[in-house]
């Protein structure tokens, strides 16, 4: 296992958020292979403005997030909302909510590390989690 991904296990995430609307597009970026893993904590989310996009990243570069829509800053004033895991097991979607109608943002990572994403715990429904904290919807 690498460094970085030992380092990133033990995150939890902020205060909980007001909800938002903001489109984003998913992206992916890199691979991922641990256990019991859960999405960044707002403060680990790091925004660029890239030609007119916002471009959201983990400060260990793992998650990805995009929106060529807006290109408001939203990374400073949001908690975390929810984690998805896509239909098809291969990768992990994370949303963040602020106080603004559209200050929202989602990360996604895509999961490599040879079998399917599994939830962990007992928040889950339908491979959906809604919590207050990141570290309450962790998946395997």
């Amino acid at each position: 296992m690498k460094q970085v991904h030992k380092k990133w296990l033990g995150k939890s995430s902020g205060p909980k958020a007001c909800a938002g609307g903001l489109v984003v597009i998913l992206a992916v970026l890199g691979s991922f292979n641990v256990q019991a893993a859960s999405c960044p904590e707002p403060s680990q989310i790091e925004y660029r403005n890239q030609s007119g996009t916002a471009i959201y990243t983990s400060k260990d570069g793992l998650w990805r997030g995009e929106n060529p829509e807006d290109n408001t800053d939203y990374s400073d004033n949001i908690g975390f909302h929810s984690v998805a895991i896509n239909s098809d097991s291969k990768y992990v979607a994370c949303s963040y909510e602020g106080t603004g109608t559209f200050s929202a943002v989602r990360l996604s990572l895509r999961w490599n590390a040879g079998r399917a994403i599994a939830p962990a715990g007992s928040g889950w429904q339908n491979n959906n989690c809604r919590a207050q904290y990141a570290s309450e919807c962790r998946f395997d």
